[in-house]
């Protein structure tokens, strides 16, 4: 039964592809998005450690950078990135306001 759906869905695919002269290709992330994945990480982190020890100013310093961040990445459509710093800008919004 998901076999014959697949299938349907697959012929439907096909069909409208050749009416509007699409050609599938496969999708090539950059080596460059998932190293930056991994520096955020890694920032995050660092940030983590450091947050126990940080002064009111040095908090919403870090808030304005994590935003700036976040914006820049959205703008150059890297959405994973943005959403996993809008995440962590509400957690040091959090601590800001404890």
């Amino acid at each position: 039964r998901a076999i014959k759906e697949t299938n349907r869905r697959r012929a439907k695919q096909l069909h409208y592809n050749q009416e509007h002269n699409i050609t599938p290709e496969s999708v090539h992330k950059a080596v460059r998005d998932l190293i930056t994945l991994q520096q955020v990480a890694e920032e995050k982190v660092a940030y983590s450690a450091k947050q126990e020890k940080m002064t009111r100013a040095e908090l919403e310093e870090t808030i304005n950078q994590l935003e700036e961040e976040m914006l820049a990445a959205a703008g150059k459509l890297e959405f994973e990135t943005a959403a996993k710093l809008r995440d962590e800008l509400r957690e040091w919004r959090k601590l800001l306001e404890e």
